[in-house]
């Protein structure tokens, strides 16, 4: 006898609908332009991540000036801010980006999101390096404003793109398109660190300030969310907007009809409630406890930590400063390239298959970095560089664009911009935390006399660092089986269900 979930055979029907022929569901070119048009925020995003790689000096003993931390004579501290202030920024933007991206939808969010970014960029290639001898107190102010900028504008991201890529999708490309936010995020990572060998700062900056600027000129072109609009109550400018996202062929009247349906079931009791009322639901604060917490697991399992080291790490290896920063650029292509391939993976395998491979490696590449700094002398340095790149390929594949679009997938679209932005909050305050404190904490734990240098006598501070990321990851295992619902093929009606605990079984077949 063979039992199968309400929940199952509802989510089955929806896929059957969608992808069997009954219900023509199917992308135009146009759809996969106005993916394009929004990763310009998304590649702006990543490349404000890694844009302090490059542009400072690799070599405390190089006097060149086309270096920004040589140009304006930054100190280590002044350094670090520069680095881990953006996350402040972001985690502001998360929280003032939520209630105007739920009020004036979500390609509002971006061109807003692109101009705080443009303007960020704007104001490091405007600052002028201070005389001989003078202090550099007002540039680095200038710095840290341009900073925070950026940070607002990635905040404002998060709250946006992720949100609008999965809405605008098919239900059968939801997955492939839900990674394309993580995709263009690793792209920005990659093609800073890339160009970074080649040009100087100046150039980096004019390079992404058009980036943002063909983003903001563009996404008037592109049509709102039509889910956004329904929930607005424009529902003859929805079908516009999906008739422009859909094939020819599609049957764009009952697939609005479908999402409208979905949407109204509990309009009418909600249409004098306030936002807090609107948030307290059970299903709703279940799914942004699932939001925030695939935070928690995402952020704490040490990606920071592992990318700030990243060229101490690839320094026990290779000890040439250039080759360090060509074989460093050389695991940003790799992990470019991974998400790309992820993509089509998450949709046939679900994203709690993904995820639960991608933390279950993560413990074990955390335990082989860990290994090699507990015991340097009999460890062999591959088995850190091991460690390091596969720590690498399996965030790629799973804990970094995953999380992302599954928030997309389980916020009710009447509060998704709030609820997203309690989670991007989250992430980029632990992000600061991480950033900030990982050097503290390694310090703390270190019993070697100079717990910075790890090409010499190894700490045991960086290997306890790494027992620590590697333990929430494993924590993270049972979070994702546990707790979080596979979203895969399923509507959102099915997946509130879902999160109602409505698991009652139906006696199916024999």
């Amino acid at each position: 006898m063979t039992l199968h979930s309400n929940n199952d055979v509802e989510a089955n029907e929806d896929s059957t609908l969608l992808q069997q022929g009954n219900l023509i569901d199917k992308p135009s070119l146009y759809l996969w332009l106005a993916i394009l048009i929004t990763s310009c925020a998304t590649f702006s995003f990543g490349y404000s991540l890694g844009y302090t790689s490059p542009v400072f000096n690799p070599s405390s003993n190089s006097t060149k000036t086309y270096y920004l931390d040589t140009k304006f004579h930054m100190s280590d501290d002044q350094k670090t801010w520069f680095g881990s202030v953006i996350n402040l920024g972001a985690g502001l933007g998360g929280v003032l980006g939520g209630f105007p991206v739920d009020m004036f939808g979500k390609r509002t969010g971006m061109i807003v999101a692109n101009t705080f970014l443009l303007v960020g960029y704007l104001m490091i290639l405007l600052c002028k390096a201070p005389s001989f001898g003078h202090s550099n107190t007002q540039q680095m102010t200038q710095f840290y404003a341009a900073r925070v900028l950026q940070g607002v504008g990635i905040g404002f991201v998060c709250c946006s793109v992720g949100n609008y890529q999965v809405e605008i999708s098919t239900l059968p490309l939801r997955g492939a398109i839900g990674t394309c936010f993580q995709v263009g995020v690793v792209a920005g990572i990659f093609m800073v660190y890339f160009l970074g060998l080649w040009i100087r700062y100046e150039s980096l900056s004019v390079i992404v300030l058009v980036v943002n600027a063909v983003g903001i000129v563009f996404a008037f072109t592109i049509p709102e969310s039509p889910v956004w609009l329904l929930s607005k109550g424009r529902k003859e400018e929805a079908e516009a907007a999906l008739k422009r996202l859909r094939s020819s062929d599609s049957q764009v009247t009952e697939i609005l009809e479908k999402m409208e349906s979905e949407l109204n079931q509990d309009d009418v009791e909600e249409s004098s409630e306030s936002v807090i009322e609107k948030m307290s639901k059970a299903p709703r604060m279940k799914a942004l406890m699932i939001g925030v917490g695939l935070m928690f697991v995402q952020q704490l399992s040490g990606i920071n930590a592992v990318m700030f080291y990243a060229s101490k790490i690839l320094g026990t290896v290779w000890t040439d400063d250039d080759t360090v920063n060509q074989v460093a650029v050389g695991v940003q292509a790799m992990q470019f390239l991974l998400t790309i391939v992820a993509a089509p993976i998450v949709d046939k395998a679900g994203r709690k298959a993904m995820l639960t491979i991608a933390s279950v490696g993560l413990v074990f590449c955390c335990m082989a970095m860990s290994s090699y700094y507990f015991w340097a002398s009999t460890v062999p340095k591959g088995i850190l560089i091991l460690g390091f790149y596969g720590y690498v390929a399996f965030f790629s594949m799973g804990m970094g664009a995953v999380p992302w679009f599954i928030m997309g997938e389980i916020f009710h679209p009447e509060v998704k911009g709030i609820s997203s932005a309690i989670a991007t909050m989250c992430n980029w305050l632990l992000s600061f935390a991480i950033t900030k404190t990982v050097d503290t904490f390694v310090k703390a734990f270190s019993t070697n006399s100079d717990p910075s240098d790890i090409n010499g006598e190894t700490p045991s501070g960086h290997g306890w660092l790494f027992v620590m990321y590697g333990s929430v990851c494993f924590l993270g295992v049972f979070f994702i089986r546990f707790v979080l619902p596979e979203t895969k093929g399923k509507s959102y009606a099915v997946l509130e269900k879902e999160l109602m605990g409505r698991n009652s079984y139906a006696e199916i077949s024999k």
